[in-house]
């Protein structure tokens, strides 16, 4: 029994890097603030997400402005239900015109998170991704 438990933490990385690699290939691909990074770029930002789990009822907790991408269940984010494979929150590349997410979780959710420190990080890493994102970002609300 002890080795199981031991899987157990290798088994939910082994989830959510498979799940990284799903988005990295659909939900990011076909987003159009997304669409022109080529994979490896997708890679890199997926990298930088954060899981994050709500119990049913639940808000966000105060993150400030982030990027939403739900894995599994239910949310409500600005009026918008939100489910599998949503992405809410793309605007946190356009700096000052981002807004904090509000959300609650209308079931259990499971989802990823990528907030401001994540911003942070990933522009030291790669400062020409969040470049190219706002850029095609601001191109699609125009």
């Amino acid at each position: 029994m002890e080795e199981v438990e031991a899987l157990v933490p290798e088994l939910h990385r082994a989830m959510l890097d498979a799940y990284r690699e799903r988005l990295v290939d659909q939900s990011l691909a076909r987003h159009p603030a997304f669409a022109a990074l080529n994979r490896e770029q997708r890679q890199l930002l997926v990298s930088f997400f954060r899981p994050l789990e709500l119990p049913a009822g639940q808000g966000l907790p105060e993150t400030g402005p982030s990027l939403l991408v739900i894995r599994s269940g239910q949310l409500r984010a600005g009026g918008r239900l939100l489910g599998e494979g949503d992405i809410n929150g793309a605007e946190i590349f356009l700096g000052s015109q981002a807004q904090p997410v509000q959300a609650r979780a209308l079931s259990a959710v499971s989802l990823f998170l990528f907030g401001t420190e994540e911003l942070e990080k990933l522009r030291e890493a790669a400062p020409a991704i969040p470049v190219l994102v706002a850029h095609h970002l601001a191109q699609s609300l125009s």
